[in-house]
């Protein structure tokens, strides 16, 4: 998959707070899962742009943190444990105007008092730079945002930080609701919400704040439905980012048979991706047409693998094999457990009489097992059966 190129999904989620700050599991979550779907994925959420934000803390001096201590709102510096005082933007931007002019701040300094006390509780910035690393850290760290590096350093994923630098958080909401406006009127993306997101989108476009674009819902349909499919496979839960990275190298070519399924399924979607209907009916699209399918998949395989493992031993080992039939300790015990495979029994017991028999019977099917294998790949869902059996071997 070529990085800023083909399909995007743009996920806008809403912050989660916890205790510690900030958590970003559900953004994780649809991250990983688109990823599985899109070529680039751009994560549009508050919450993943202030641990951002914050996460230039974790080198903190006097000088740049008082630039990044600027870019937060009060609530944010009260989390970090930082100045509380009304008027303390005033009197950052004050030490800073003064600070780079030795001569004055001197003067200043000599002149009055309560300046110099002032000073003096800048420098205690120094002092707590060491806090203010361990306390950025540990925010970053519970938030689980550098799961996201590995992705970002490829270039498939980027955090769009939309109102970090507002100062305020009425200023960052209101960035964010007009990203929210654009994405819905952009063609070219495939947007993903979470919950909150999603009934944002709903109010705008119910109260007659945008129209979103035709195509843009359409493709919204979509990204719910490859992302949402993704996300239900059994190993998917436990999955890590380097494991979907290393997916998505590894199965390029039944990606685009996915896509092509994907479109196909979400136009049986009576809702919009941003209804709340919507959830409903992806599970509905996995219990009723996915799942069932992938059953199948990996019941062609096991025989697949099985009749693989038989035709090896009847080439490589004719008589032992046919001396076996019928003894409890043979291979043939393997067939008790795998089911629709009548026809692969009867034919090794009309080989009994002879070995060359058995060794037909190898090539037969090593013969069958190659146009079976090569249908079961050409599933469109054949994707997500790979994804998720080798999600599970991890």
């Amino acid at each position: 998959m070529a990085a800023g190129s083909g399909l995007r999904v743009v996920i806008a989620t809403q912050p989660k707070a916890t205790d510690g700050g900030v958590d970003l599991a559900a953004d994780l979550a649809l991250t990983k899962a688109a990823l599985l779907y899109a070529d680039t994925v751009e994560l549009v959420s508050p919450g993943a742009a202030m641990i951002a934000a914050t996460r230039a803390l974790e080198s903190a001096t006097t000088s740049n943190a008082l630039d990044v201590l600027e870019s937060f709102d009060h609530d944010t510096l009260q989390r970090l444990g930082g100045p509380l005082s009304d008027n303390w933007r005033q009197i950052v931007e004050t030490v800073k105007a003064v600070d780079q002019a030795p001569a004055l701040k001197r003067q200043l300094l000599d002149a009055s008092p309560k300046l110099a006390e002032l000073f003096e509780i800048v420098r205690g910035f120094d002092d707590s730079a060491l806090r203010l690393r361990s306390v950025a850290a540990d925010m970053v760290d519970a938030s689980g945002l550098r799961e996201l590096d590995e992705a970002i350093r490829l270039g498939v994923v980027t955090v769009n930080e939309v109102g970090a630098g507002q100062g305020d958080s009425d200023a960052m909401l209101a960035e964010y609701v007009d990203h929210i406006k654009r994405t819905l009127q952009d063609p070219a993306v495939h947007a993903l919400f979470d919950e909150s997101s999603a009934s944002l989108a709903r109010s705008l476009v119910r109260e007659g704040h945008v129209e979103p674009n035709r195509l843009t819902l359409m493709h919204a349909k979509q990204a719910a439905v490859g992302g949402g499919l993704v996300a239900k496979l059994p190993s998917f839960p436990n999955s890590g980012m380097h494991d979907v990275l290393m997916l998505r190298e590894d199965l390029g070519s039944p990606l685009g048979r996915y896509r092509r399924a994907v479109v196909a399924l979400s136009e049986k979607l009576r809702s919009q991706a941003f209804d709340e209907e919507s959830a409903v009916e992806v599970e509905d699209l996995w219990r009723n047409d996915v799942a069932p399918t992938l059953d199948d998949l990996r019941d062609g395989m096991e025989r697949h693998t099985f009749v693989r493992h038989l035709a090896k031993q009847v080439g490589e080992e004719p008589m032992t094999v046919v001396a076996g039939v019928g003894s409890p300790g043979a291979i043939l015990m393997g067939f008790q457990a795998i089911t629709g495979v009548d026809s692969i029994l009867s034919a090794l017991a009309a080989a009994v009489p002879a070995a060359a028999g058995a060794t037909s019977l190898a090539v037969k099917a090593a013969t069958a097992r190659g146009g079976e294998l090569e249908k079961l790949r050409g599933n469109d869902l054949f994707y997500l059966h790979e994804i998720n059996r080798r999600l599970g071997a991890t």
